[in-house]
């Protein structure tokens, strides 16, 4: 399986990264998107990541970086975290600013909703 990279649209969109070799999944920056291009954007990613769920690496993590992000983001997020779930010895990490308690609490509603490992780490 080939490794998986879309590049951001200037301020619109994340970056996203997924290495099957490592099992290291990125998904960083602000997600600003409307409904459908936030679809057509995850589409791809979601389509890649069921893939690589049926033949992933020993430990999956799903690193998310998120700035700001709209509700259509967070439903394509959940999508992805709802796929992650599936593959074995899987985990979130979630990074998020010190002074963020949108972020703070983004992450403590999506860790509510599963049963991998979520893991907050603050960056500065």
């Amino acid at each position: 399986m080939e490794k998986f990279f879309i590049a951001p649209r200037l301020e619109e969109s994340p970056l996203v990264s997924l290495d099957p070799n490592s099992g290291i999944l990125k998904v960083t920056g602000d997600i600003l998107l409307d409904k459908e291009e936030t679809k057509l954007f995850f589409s791809t990613t979601i389509d890649w990541l069921k893939s690589y769920a049926s033949n992933p690496n020993t430990q999956s993590i799903l690193i998310l970086d998120l700035g700001y992000y709209n509700e259509y983001a967070t439903e394509s997020v959940i999508n992805l975290i709802n796929i992650l779930q599936q593959i074995p010895n899987s985990s979130i990490q979630w990074l998020m600013d010190e002074d963020n308690e949108d972020q703070e609490e983004m992450g403590e509603y999506l860790s509510s909703l599963i049963t991998v490992p979520f893991n907050f780490q603050y960056v500065t």
